[in-house]
């Protein structure tokens, strides 16, 4: 009889450990974006509370989770973290709750970034770092952080700085003194100038279209001026597709050569219409816009209405 009782036993405990139930996860003392850095981050919180798992699944889950929560929380300055789990079992399976105590986070000690090269003196790039989040005593968030860097590449590619690179790129954290030293170092590069204008058309004399670019060969190369040139150039009617491009690997001496493609547009638009007015009765109105007559850009517009009171020409 004892015997028969001992194997009981053992199958209730591999039932137990193998059975499969729901789990519901909650987690407090946290909000907003790193609430939802810790649930996308936590393991057990990912599971689906409409289906079941093995019992050693859940606990296996639920003992990752304090790590996951306090790596889901570095990131934004908080290194002190100290988690209270508990994991009961419930009617529908396992509720996993987790309180959070987030503790003084570390702040920027040192923030340092130094620009060298041409763009020491481009007030556009120490714009963009006094402009930032960083700053000392304040919570050291590793997103701003990262912002900041993203802004200075896009900005040194905005502003043809093509050669820039950051020398020295890094944060110490001090987690007993709850301390971050931010220290970078940009270096730019010569800035590229503009280089010959190449148009890749036949319609039309270059002078013509000399007038609508923004800019001068040796001035500083800028991207906004090239794509003003591309609209320009596509509200101008000669042309159905315009593509403005810097031609990088042909660049010498810094400067880079720009190449303006594009395809013309139809020679001739008509436009036609039936109408009637009390002024004129039933009416015909057609019209052609000749986009370009010569090669000088002269363009010809004509209209002409038939009506039953009276007809034009213009």
């Amino acid at each position: 009889m004892s015997y028969f009782r001992c194997i009981l036993f053992v199958c209730a405990l591999i039932f137990s450990t193998f059975a499969h139930a729901s789990v519901e996860v909650e987690v407090s003392g946290v909000e907003g974006d790193e609430y939802n850095n810790v649930m996308a981050l936590l393991q057990i919180a990912r599971l689906d509370e409409n289906k079941s798992y093995a019992a050693y699944r859940v606990r296996y889950l639920h003992r990752q989770a304090p790590k996951d929560i306090k790596k889901a929380l570095r990131p934004y300055g908080y290194y002190q973290v100290e988690v209270n789990a508990q994991l009961e079992t419930v009617d529908y399976g396992w509720s996993a709750s987790y309180q959070v105590s987030l503790n003084e986070p570390v702040r920027i000690s040192q923030n340092s970034w130094k620009i060298k090269g041409d763009a020491t003196d481009d007030k556009a790039f120490r714009k963009v770092i006094e402009s930032s989040n960083l700053k000392e005593q304040e919570r050291f968030i590793h997103s701003h952080y990262e912002s900041v860097k993203s802004r200075l590449l896009s900005l040194a590619s905005q502003r043809g700085y093509h050669d820039a690179r950051f020398i020295e790129h890094n944060v110490e954290i001090d987690v007993e003194k709850n301390s971050a030293a931010i220290n970078v170092v940009f270096d730019s590069g010569q800035r590229y100038k503009y280089g010959q204008i190449t148009f890749e058309q036949d319609i039309l004399d270059d002078e013509l279209l000399q007038r609508y670019v923004p800019f001068e060969q040796g001035e500083g190369y800028n991207t906004q001026e090239l794509s003003q040139l591309q609209i320009a150039l596509g509200d101008s009617g000669y042309f159905s597709s315009v593509q403005v491009s810097p031609q990088w690997n042909e660049s010498k001496q810094h400067r880079v050569p720009i190449t303006v493609n594009s395809e013309p547009n139809f020679r001739n638009q008509y436009q036609y219409g039936i109408g009637y007015g009390t002024d004129t009765g039933a009416r015909v109105r057609a019209s052609i816009n000749r986009r370009w007559v010569n090669t000088e850009g002269h363009q010809l517009r004509g209209t002409t209405q038939i009506s039953e009171v009276e007809s034009t020409v213009g």
